[in-house]
């Protein structure tokens, strides 16, 4: 059974705002690694990655860019643009709209 890129979105945004409640439970002052939840397409993903604050903030900078697992993602409605050392960056490249809308830090000003 294929997935639709709207559930495979879907799916991604759900993961990156479990992530943004974690954070916000976070030390702030913490300069560590943070543990987040994999924001992969994948819906029964369970994989957590420990990646330091300024990574996650730099990914963050974009509302089409998620942080995966290596191995997970899905080219058909992703693309890589950066590989570390255990995660990758993916670029959303389809329901990019739908990104950009269900993020959690989208400023809706207009400013």
């Amino acid at each position: 059974m294929t997935t639709s890129p709207e559930r495979l979105a879907r799916n991604q945004s759900l993961f990156r705002e479990v992530n943004e409640r974690l954070l916000e439970l976070a030390d702030g002052s913490r300069d560590g690694p943070l543990e987040i939840v994999c924001e992969c397409s994948l819906p029964d993903c369970t994989t957590t990655l420990a990646v330091h604050r300024n990574d996650y903030e730099a990914v963050r900078g974009q509302s089409t860019h998620f942080l995966v697992t290596s191995g997970h993602e899905l080219l058909e409605v992703e693309r890589v643009v950066d590989r570390r050392d255990g995660f990758t960056v993916v670029e959303k490249i389809t329901e990019t709209d739908f990104a950009v809308e269900t993020d959690p830090r989208r400023d809706d000003s207009g400013e």
